[in-house]
Parts: C-alpha cells; sequence; structure tokens
C-alpha cells in the first residue's frame, strides 16, 4: 500500500464460486509451473487467473478487497518469521497457523513443512493450530517437540487464557539448569486469549540440544496483580 491506496490491485475473480464448508482454492496465474514447484497441489482447487500482484520476498503487504474494494483483511509480511533454521527460504510458503487469532500476528506464521514441499496448495495447510477446550491460564502443547520440518510437533504452542484483556506479559525458556535460552516475550501486551510459539530454537536462532526445558509466563496487569506459570517442554533431535 502507498499513502493507504491499495497498488498493484488485481482482481482475481470476478464469477461466482461456491466454496464448500472447510474447502480450499488457490489463485494461479500458471497451473503449470505452480503443479511442477509444488507436486501436491490440488488441481481440483486451482483458479487460473489472467495475472496476480507481485509480491517481494523480504516484506511486503497483501490486502484482500470485496466487490465494493472495501478491505476484509490485510498482512504486513516479513520473511524474519520463517522458521529460524531454514537454509534457504526461496519458494518457502509462509503459513497461517489459526484463523481465528490475529492476522498481523508474527505467532500465528510459520513455514511450510518440508514434508509438504514447502507448500500446500489448495488443501489445509501444513503448520496449523487447532482449537482445544483447555482451560489452563497457561499451557504448552506438544509438550514434546521434534523440530525437523516434518510437518509433525515442529514447534510448541505456548497458550494462554486471561479473564480479561489488558494484560502484560514477559515469556522465556530455560534449561534445566536454569539458564536462559530465549526471550520469546518481553513486557508484551496480551489480549484475553492467545498463544507464542517456541521452535527449539535459542536467542541467536542456533537449534538447542535435546532435553528438558522450562517455559516461564510471568503476567502482570495494570491493577499491579502479578502472577507467574511455569510449564516443561522436551526436545528431540
Amino acid at each position: 500500500m502507498e499513502n493507504d491506496a491499495v497498488a498493484n490491485q488485481k482482481t482475481v475473480i470476478k464469477t461466482n464460486r461456491m466454496l464448500p464448508p472447510k474447502g480450499f482454492v488457490v489463485f494461479t496465474a500458471d497451473a503449470k509451473i505452480l503443479s511442477t514447484h509444488y507436486p501436491k497441489t490440488n488441481l481440483a482447487a486451482v483458479v487460473v487467473v489472467p495475472t496476480m500482484p507481485t509480491y517481494y520476498d523480504e516484506a511486503g503487504t497483501v490486502v484482500l478487497l470485496d466487490n465494493r474494494n472495501r478491505v476484509m483483511d490485510r498482512l504486513d509480511y516479513s520473511e524474519d518469521w520463517h522458521f529460524a533454521m531454514l537454509q534457504d527460504k526461496e519458494g518457502v510458503s509462509l503459513e497461517r497457523l489459526d484463523v481465528n487469532a490475529a492476522t498481523h500476528a508474527p505467532d500465528n506464521w510459520h513455514s511450510a513443512a518440508a514434508t509438504e514441499g514447502y507448500a500446500t496448495p489448495g488443501y489445509a495447510n501444513s503448520q496449523i493450530l487447532e482449537k482445544t477446550a483447555k482451560t489452563a491460564t497457561f499451557s504448552v502443547e506438544p509438550r514434546l517437540i521434534t523440530p525437523n520440518e516434518d510437518g509433525h510437533h515442529d514447534f510448541a504452542a505456548l497458550r494462554y487464557r486471561m479473564d480479561s484483556p489488558g494484560h502484560v506479559a514477559t515469556v522465556q525458556v530455560f534449561d534445566a539448569a536454569g539458564r536462559p535460552v530465549r526471550q520469546i516475550a518481553a513486557n508484551q501486551s496480551l489480549a484475553a486469549e492467545g498463544f507464542f510459539t517456541w521452535d527449539g530454537t535459542n536467542q541467536t536462532g542456533e537449534k538447542v540440544r535435546s532435553g528438558r526445558y522450562i517455559v516461564t509466563f510471568s503476567v502482570f496487569n495494570l491493577s499491579g496483580n502479578r502472577q507467574m506459570f511455569k510449564e516443561d517442554v522436551v526436545v528431540s533431535w
């Protein structure tokens, strides 16, 4: 966007199309190139369009408009959101983890799994968080992670639920000896509920050793009430 005006605007579809519940669709200007780069493409979900907007790898803005040019959603993305251990980000999709969480939250995005060819055109994201019925104020899911990019337990979701908005939290990871490994959030304001993620890397983006780690969730509100929660997570390579 430039001066709040949408640049490089493209109309991807002009006709009505029925999308079934939990269905998926992928827009592309060239189905052959898409399926060549990503062999697992669901061709039945492909919609070929005359042209697509240009998106830069490093950073950019994606705006979704309705047929009256009203903004339906917006994402200001960065390649820094990719899995820290990726050697080459070229051709790797960023996937939204939770459709119910904020679009713009960096922790709501993760690199697509290597086992899926780093993208899932026309079918469900390889990295996705299902809504759960947990009522704990703070929890780690799963408790054992194997961050090897296979799309299975590649990261831990650090879920929280507050009784109201207006809380501030610091989230840190320590090793079993109590040494700091990673600071995930520092005095960050929280919504009533949400999550952070940890992918088994330290503060400099290097993978940690296999073993037990402790995640601390320190939270306070404007009334001065403070709480501290701790949960274990095991990393295995």
